[in-house]
């Protein structure tokens, strides 16, 4: 201390008055530090553990569909000359719905079963070569067969020092080779003609697809009138008498995984508009939890605030494929629905796809993971604090299901928050985690 005191006594009249300011700046800042600056206090929230009833769901959306619904165009090119039905009917599968005349000039006409029987020609045509096709290939293949007895033969033969049945002398060389070569142009031949009968199998089904246009274009220039594909209620019927139509190739379903491609002009719908269905893509992962009867809860866009009831009605088992994403048609059908629900709306379905009663369960917010482990942080009844490992099961929104580690009537941890604090303490508030200790200056705030 002396030699301190001596030297500041060697400085200048300057460097004394720095030295000063120095020293009285680490004097003050101590005595912030100590007396008014702000700590940090971590806050923690908990939950009992309890038992009771875990429900866990699976939300999609999809558009509502009336069961069985049919959207119904005329197969010819004309005017609507009758309507026999009106929207609100109810119909039969083969009631006359309308009667349609054609447009088309005897020109049109002529034309067009022209071009429908040489279709039918070639639908033949192509059956026949198919056969055709067929038959030469059976011939290649017991030529091959013959080919490769031949060398089976040949070989026998050698290793027996036999002769050339054929000529009853030993084999040449020329006899080995063109054996051999025998069986090769035979299998070579039965490829080629294995080409052409796969060939003549796609001509066949290019011909029948050019069989069923020409058919069609051809019906598209004759009068007709048109039956109900399937039983159900009118809707959505779009025409008058006198009102000219485009033919529409034929029906098309609705609530089925495949549809048929129409064109032309919709004349009208059929469908049971009572028994309503939501049809929802699932993705490939969730799919496997989804199976029929399982309840769901209905949401639709158009009644903000309302739920309806639900329940699964199939799930399809092959998925498809878009843009690499492969996903599952899974149909809910709508209980009870009021009759002011259309289809075509758009609905939001929440499927429960798992439910456990007196389950054991904390909030999820109180699940930790680290290195491979599940834990949650357990306070006993003298706020020590300390990590427990734990097995988990089903999980909803909000809560998770226990299987192991923890015991109805436990506290544990949901939350931590820090925040700052005039307070000098300088003890840790969570200085007991993995072992026993006390919370120190921690405020403990409990809640559900």
């Amino acid at each position: 201390m002396k030699r301190l005191i001596d030297w500041f006594r060697s400085l200048s009249k300057r460097n004394k008055i720095i030295v000063g300011s120095v020293a009285i700046f680490v004097v003050a800042f101590f005595l912030y530090r100590t007396f008014f600056a702000k700590k940090q206090v971590t806050s923690y929230q908990t939950a009992t553990v309890t038992r009771g009833s875990i429900i866990s769901t699976l939300q999609e959306s999809g558009n509502i569909t009336a069961a069985n619904q049919v959207s119904v165009g005329s197969p010819t090119d004309g005017i609507i000359q009758a309507l026999y039905v009106k929207n609100g009917d109810q119909v039969a599968v083969g009631q006359n719905l309308f009667k349609v005349k054609s447009t088309a000039t005897p020109q049109d006409k002529a034309s067009a079963l022209a071009a429908y029987l040489n279709a039918v020609s070639s639908e033949k045509t192509a059956e026949a070569n198919k056969v055709g096709a067929q038959a030469t290939l059976e011939k290649d293949r017991q030529s091959v067969i013959a080919a490769s007895t031949s060398v089976t033969d040949m070989q026998n033969n050698l290793n027996t020092s036999q002769n050339n049945p054929s000529t009853k002398e030993p084999y040449t060389q020329n006899d080995i080779d063109g054996i051999n070569s025998a069986l090769t142009s035979a299998q070579e031949t039965f490829k080629s003609d294995e080409a052409k009968y796969n060939n003549a199998d796609n001509s066949v089904m290019a011909a029948k697809s050019s069989l069923s246009a020409a058919w069609y274009a051809y019906q598209a220039t004759q009068d007709s009138v048109v039956t109900a594909p399937a039983d159900g209620t009118v809707a959505n019927l779009s025409v008058t008498v006198g009102s000219n139509i485009t033919a529409n190739l034929r029906p098309t379903t609705s609530n089925s995984s495949s549809s048929s491609t129409s064109t032309g002009t919709s004349v009208l719908v059929i469908g049971d508009f009572s028994n309503l269905i939501i049809d929802t893509q699932v993705n490939e992962v969730d799919v496997p939890n989804i199976k029929p009867d399982q309840n769901a809860t209905i949401t639709l866009d158009a009644y903000p605030g309302q739920t309806f009831a639900g329940k699964v009605y199939s799930v399809d088992s092959v998925g498809t494929i878009t843009s690499g994403v492969v996903t599952y048609n899974a149909y809910v059908k709508m209980i009870d629905p009021p009759n002011t629900v259309k289809s075509g709306m758009t609905a939001s379905v929440v499927i429960q796809t798992n439910r456990k009663d007196s389950a054991l369960m904390v909030p999820t917010s109180a699940i930790k993971t680290s290195g491979g482990q599940t834990y949650v942080l357990v306070v006993d009844k003298n706020k020590n604090i300390s990590q427990v490992t734990i097995t988990t099961g089903i999980n909803s929104d909000t809560d998770t299901e226990v299987t192991s580690g923890l015991s109805e009537g436990q506290t544990v941890v949901t939350t931590i928050t820090s925040a700052g604090t005039s307070s000098s303490s300088t003890s840790s508030p969570f200085s007991a985690i993995g072992g026993r200790g006390g919370f120190g200056g921690a405020v403990i705030r409990r809640g559900n």
